[in-house]
């Protein structure tokens, strides 16, 4: 048969052209630089001694053996194998020369040896090759007399009308010869042959796909600024590469990615911009291993980050850089002021309480920030605020910690810093132990995707989690109304975020850590499945366990999302970063599509403070009714007057449950030392129809409120209202239950005895009954643990109650049923 390339070929430029035959020899695969363009079916080889003609065609007419054909070009890097190769092999060799490593293919730029596919994601090469499959080897530098000789394997050849010396001019790999643009290949290209024969790395392929697996080596200043670029290998030996996108050259540029799949040597410099973020990860979910940065690299990456100016602030921040590979850091030494981003410079540090923006002179010193506040929680117990442990700039942090730090002073609502370091990569754990909570953070110079980090570090997670907290992440947001070092007075509280989604901090006067502060102002901030580069959060060890594990970042968590774009959001509390009207960056192929139903709650309590919550359906019936880890986020502030969901006997603020069913009704608890008025607010339907009704329903009253456009509101006392207030999707439908109830369940109050009697008349069992009075409150509880004579016919003795009115409820395995009565004595 023939293979023919069904796309132009362009003279005047290289092409990396690879034929493979399965086994059996019967179908043929061109490759035309790792991109599959033909395959057909034909006979296998005859064999013919080794013998074969390179840059023209053998024929067998009259006379023999006269080659016709004649190819009008370059080769270079003359390769047969004796097996067939996967595109792997292919894209990994293209760019450069291979070497024997001890009977491995290694290769010569890229120090790693060329591995197959892992289909079966068992660690195991699919189809390993080695150098003795390699039976001819021909690299044309090596010329003797005018006979062309073996590297490896094969016979020596002859050469045939060469007369000259010709120059290599093939990518192997690309490399730079000036400054210059990535994109350009006009006369001023830094690519060595950019204006001749090659276009430059990264470009389209002959049938318009990107290359995405290319090998380059940069000695000169090359910015990137027209694309997201994604590469095999990167070796940045001196020099300054840059990442970014086109307009103002500071920290709200909306950045590009720069993706590196496979090996990186950083020995110059690379400059993030604005928004830009280097992401190591495979390029498929089947490549046998990881992307690597090479521990010997002894360079640099410049990223930004703003935090907030207001010098009573904090952030929790996270370095994504450390000064050597993955090793302990200290701020001091990765943090710079970026208030010029193009001329990052050292801060200064004071003991007072007070940072000092003045001392920033824009040539060799930057702002004063105040080390008072430099502060880290390691793993230790929950709710003990004595356990923050003080950091100044010169503690060590190791990669996944972080730190707690005030704000500049400077003018504005941001400052903008640099981090400064040797990037991360790889697999970061910080050790957590059951029962305790750690600061901990995104360790990478990219966006991470929550959802992935949650599920491979919650029990029952993704296969090989390491199950070491419950699955809640707890972001800080400090408002910008706090003008306080006084932490009774702070205006702030945590954010949330598990797979259900993300809710805002609570507004209340709140107690964290046995500490009180005021609750007062306000954040709309809601944190996204991104976590973006630089952001710290809180995360709690899962509880009743035994042991220890470790809190798990990998590659494979990252993916470029900016703040600019949506999705990944810095908690501060406000953002100066502007829109981009450029092509806004390319979103990762791995990313999933969010289609968790969602509805937003607020309660307002009577001093006027806010609580959000969440109630979050799963269509694939990934959660429960019950607590479910990595789904619902529970509740670790204590508040005087508050609402929460209540899951078994804890309150949560975020609750993950099965697929929407109208039916069903979730209990919420209510707390309130002031009493007064409150009011429950339907804030958001997301993925819901518009015409989703929701009510509270009120057991004690038997009432429904659809709030979808107006409040439900009511005067409560003082105490603990549970088993009363409820949301609900159907007034219909719960009626129709307690309808059932009401004629299978007879609920009665014997005045003689001073017994309540219950018979149900059918096979339905009793969970619980409570006995309740007018204000909501549970007075007693009743079920098969504390009550020897609990069953579907009982008498219970309520001697000892108080007169009055009480409502008694009967909790079945389906639902409930309430029944006024007047106790007397």
């Amino acid at each position: 048969g023939t293979l023919t390339c069904p796309y132009p070929i362009n003279t005047d430029r290289w092409y990396h052209i690879a034929v493979t035959r399965t086994k059996t020899g019967k179908n043929y695969t061109i490759y035309v630089d790792g991109i599959q363009v033909a395959n057909t079916s034909g006979n296998p080889p005859s064999s013919n001694n080794d013998e074969c003609i390179l840059g023209a065609m053998d024929t067998s007419g009259n006379p023999p053996n006269q080659p016709v054909n004649y190819f009008s070009g370059w080769i270079d890097e003359v390769r047969i194998w004796n097996k067939k190769l996967d595109k792997e092999h292919i894209r990994q060799m293209m760019n450069q020369q291979i070497d024997n490593a001890s009977g491995a293919v290694m290769g010569e730029i890229i120090p790693l040896v060329v591995d197959g596919p892992d289909a079966n994601l068992d660690g195991v090469d699919d189809n390993a090759i080695t150098w003795a499959n390699l039976v001819g080897y021909y690299r044309m530098d090596q010329i003797d007399c005018g006979y062309l000789e073996a590297y490896s394997g094969g016979i020596d050849g002859k050469l045939r009308n060469i007369t000259t010396q010709q120059q290599e001019s093939a990518p192997l790999p690309y490399t730079t010869k000036a400054n210059g643009n990535w994109s350009n290949t006009t006369a001023s290209t830094p690519w060595t042959y950019g204006d001749t024969v090659w276009d430059h790395p990264n470009s389209t392929g002959v049938n318009g796909n990107p290359i995405d697996w290319n090998i380059v080596r940069t000695v000169h200043d090359v910015t990137s600024n027209a694309q997201d670029v994604t590469l095999l290998g990167l070796l940045v030996d001196s020099n300054e590469l840059t990442i970014t996108n086109t307009g103002t050259q500071d920290e709200t540029n909306p950045g590009h990615a720069l993706n590196i799949t496979k090996y990186l040597l950083l020995d110059g410099l690379i400059d993030l911009i604005g928004e830009s973020q280097l992401v190591q990860k495979r390029y498929t979910p089947t490549q046998l291993n990881g992307s690597t940065l090479d521990a010997a690299s002894g360079g640099h990456l410049e990223r930004d980050q703003q935090g907030q100016s207001n010098l009573f602030n904090y952030n929790y921040w996270s370095s994504p850089v450390s000064p050597t590979y993955n090793s302990a850091y200290n701020v001091g030494a990765v943090l710079k002021d970026g208030t010029d981003t193009n001329n990052p410079l050292p801060l200064l540090w004071t003991s007072g309480y007070n940072a000092n923006a003045s001392t920033y002179n824009g040539s060799t010193q930057g702002v004063t920030l105040s080390r008072r506040w430099l502060w880290a929680f390691k793993n230790n117990p929950i709710n003990i605020y004595a356990n923050w442990e003080y950091l100044q700039e010169t503690g060590s942090l190791t990669p996944g910690l972080s730190f707690t730090m005030k704000g500049s002073g400077a003018s504005g609502s941001e400052q903008n810093y640099v981090f400064d370091g040797l990037p991360h990569n790889g697999t970061i754990t910080t050790p957590i132990t059951f029962g305790n909570e750690a600061l901990v953070g995104n360790p990478y110079p990219s966006a991470i995707d929550a959802r992935e980090f949650i599920k491979d570090n919650i029990p029952g997670g993704n296969p090989g989690t390491s199950a070491s907290f419950d699955g809640a992440l707890y972001f800080w947001v400090h408002y910008n109304t706090n003008n306080t070092h006084i932490l009774r007075e702070y205006q702030g509280g945590y954010a949330q975020l598990t797979l259900t989604g993300g809710n805002p901090a609570v507004a209340p006067l709140i107690t964290i850590d046995g500490y009180e502060i005021s609750g007062l102002g306000s954040s709309g901030k809601i944190p996204d499945y991104y976590v973006p580069v630089g952001q710290g959060f809180f995360v709690y060890a899962v509880e009743n366990g035994s042991g220890s594990g470790d809190v798990t970042f990998h590659n494979k968590h990252r993916i470029f999302k900016t703040e600019q774009g949506g999705g990944s959001i810095f908690m501060k509390q406000s953002s100066t970063k502007g829109k981009t009207t450029s092509t806004p960056p390319k979103d990762d192929p791995e990313e999933t599509e969010d289609d968790i139903q969602r509805v937003r709650l607020l309660y307002r309590t009577p001093e006027g403070a806010k609580r959000h919550l969440l109630l979050g359906f799963t269509p694939d019936n990934a959660a429960t009714d019950d607590f479910d880890f990595g789904y619902d986020a529970i509740n670790r502030e204590n508040h005087p007057n508050d609402m929460l969901f209540r899951i078994g006997e804890k309150n949560y603020i975020i609750q993950g449950v099965g697929a929407f069913d109208e039916t069903k009704q979730y209990p919420l608890d209510l707390f309130s030392e002031t009493g007064g008025s409150i009011e429950i607010h339907l804030s958001a339907l997301e993925n819901l129809s518009p015409s989703t009704k929701v009510y509270i329903y009120d057991a004690l009253l038997d009432s429904y409120t659809k709030i979808n456009n107006k409040a439900f509101e009511i005067n409560l006392d003082t105490g603990i209202y549970r088993d009363r207030f409820y949301v609900t999707f159907s007034k219909k439908n719960s009626l129709s239950v307690t309808s059932e109830l009401l004629e299978n369940i007879n609920i009665n109050y014997l005045h003689k005895s001073k017994e309540i009697h219950i018979k149900i008349e059918n096979s339905m069992t009793i969970k619980q009954v409570y006995l309740i009075n007018l204000l909501g409150q549970t007075i007693k509880t009743w079920d098969i643990f504390n009550t020897p004579s609990f069953s579907n016919d009982m008498k219970i003795p309520v001697d000892h109650i108080s007169e009055g009115s009480y409502i008694v409820r009967v909790q079945t395995e389906t639902s409930s049923l309430n029944k006024k009565i007047v106790i007397t004595q």
